[in-house]
């Protein structure tokens, strides 16, 4: 038995009509809006390490509440240095964050 000679099998002669389906067609996957401030290194370091330098950053340069004066005026000065823009005090914290990551405290308790 021949394939694709007959009218059973659409495309096997010149004439017959082609059945396209509707779903053919499909649109462009839009792309992801991720890097963030980790942009700046395009292809380099892998995916994972940039997501998780644009994590820190992110973190890093929000505003924080001040233990002093409770206003939201802390910004980082320099690798675990924290200063209050409100009532000028300079202390310490973490290098990225004013608090330790939750994670580790709850391997400090147990």
């Amino acid at each position: 038995i021949l394939r694709g000679l007959g009218p059973c099998d659409p495309g096997s002669n010149p004439g017959s009509p082609i059945l396209i389906p509707k779903n053919i067609f499909y649109t462009m996957a839009e792309a992801k809006k991720s890097g963030g401030s980790a942009k700046r290194f395009e292809a380099r370091y892998g995916r994972t390490t940039r997501s998780k330098i644009s994590d820190i950053e992110k973190t890093m340069r929000n505003k924080i509440k001040c233990p002093y004066c409770s206003k939201m005026k802390v910004k980082r000065i320099a690798a675990g240095i924290w200063g209050c823009r409100n009532c000028s005090v300079k202390f310490s914290g973490a290098a990225y964050t004013l608090k330790k990551e939750e994670k580790e405290e709850a391997a400090e308790n147990g």
